[in-house]
């Protein structure tokens, strides 16, 4: 019984992550790119 909760549990998280990757796909595409990595424009503190 144990290893039983053992394998559907590994199967479920298989399964999760092949849902989360292949997600993206469905991502409109300015969200598909990585952030930027530009400094932001730094404000004079008074």
């Amino acid at each position: 019984m144990k290893g039983n909760i053992i394998f559907v549990t590994i199967i479920i998280a298989f399964l999760f992550a092949l849902v989360v990757v292949s997600s993206r796909a469905f991502l409109p595409d300015d969200m598909k790119a990585p952030a930027p990595v530009t400094e932001p424009e730094k404000s004079p503190v008074k």
